[in-house]
């Protein structure tokens, strides 16, 4: 657990094992004050839950506190423990509008992203053995499935609250159509 001061808040990192990339793993963080909202949820991997209950218990705080969970893209290892975190917390689930049908949709619809994008590399002159691993590593992990009902979709200049911090969503599309930044002003 790495802790920093950024601007007027103290941020606290919570990194994930499991981590099959290059760089710095993925994370969640939080600012250790309520309503507590957690930034993205890592990798679901046997021990990562117990990482972020330890962290969370460090500044006297549970999953239970946890009011908001803001997803910064789609991606398995960013939004992997988010059935778990939902299941144990009352959380609102912050999830950009581009990125609902794969956090939120039916797995018909996720199957339908994947073969999307194996069409997409395909049409860009990928040969078919390219383009299969290509979806298989973006795809091999279980479908996220955020509850439906616990979702609430945001758009570039929505708010959402950690604290007495206000952050702004900025919508950053590049990395997945839906990827987002918050943005504290004066923090």
């Amino acid at each position: 657990m790495d802790t920093h001061r950024a601007g007027g808040m103290e941020v606290v990192r919570v990194p994930f094992e499991g981590f099959a990339g290059h760089g710095d793993p993925p994370n969640c963080w939080f600012i250790p004050e309520k309503p507590l909202m957690l930034v993205d949820a890592g990798i679901s991997r046997p021990g990562n839950l117990a990482l972020v209950e330890g962290a969370l218990a460090g500044f006297g705080l549970a999953l239970v506190d946890v009011v908001t969970l803001v997803l910064t893209h789609w991606h398995w290892d960013h939004a992997g423990l988010t059935r778990d975190i939902a299941a144990r917390s009352g959380a609102e689930i912050c999830v950009h509008e581009a990125e609902r049908s794969r956090l939120c949709g039916t797995p018909d619809e996720y199957k339908a992203i994947a073969e999307a994008t194996r069409r997409f590399y395909r049409s860009h002159g990928f040969d078919k053995g390219l383009a299969g691993a290509l979806v298989a590593l973006a795809f091999e992990h279980e479908w996220t499935s955020v509850p439906a009902e616990r979702a609430r979709i945001v758009r570039d200049g929505d708010k959402v609250q950690a604290g007495p911090h206000s952050f702004t969503v900025l919508h950053t599309p590049g990395h997945t159509p839906g990827s987002i930044c918050l943005f504290a002003a004066g923090d």
